[in-house]
C-alpha cells in the first residue's frame, strides 16, 4: 500500500500485570481508498503500528510503500 507518512510518535509504558516497560511506535499515514470500496472520497488517515528501531530510521513528510500479512501486521517499509 503506497502512502504519505505525515508524523510519528514513539514511547514506553508500563505493563500493569507483569510492571514490564514497553516500547511503541505508531506512523500516521494519509492513503487513497481502495479502488473497490464504494462510497469513499478523498483520501483516509490511519495509525500504523511500527517497532521503535525502525520508526526512527523513518523521515517525516516521505512517502512509502507498505506490506503488511494477513493478520494486518506491518511486515517491511520501503520508502520511495
Amino acid at each position: 500500500m503506497k502512502v504519505k507518512i505525515v508524523g510519528k510518535r514513539s514511547g514506553t509504558f508500563t505493563d500493569r500485570t507483569t510492571g514490564e516497560i514497553v516500547s511503541f511506535g505508531k506512523m500516521s499515514v494519509v492513503t487513497p481508498f481502495p479502488i473497490d470500496q464504494k462510497g469513499c472520497e478523498g483520501d483516509q488517515a490511519l495509525e500504523v503500528s511500527v517497532k521503535p528501531e525502525v520508526l526512527a530510521n523513518v523521515p517525516v513528510p516521505s512517502e512509502a510503500n507498505l506490506d503488511f500479512n494477513s493478520k494486518g501486521n506491518l511486515i517491511a517499509i520501503e520508502l520511495l
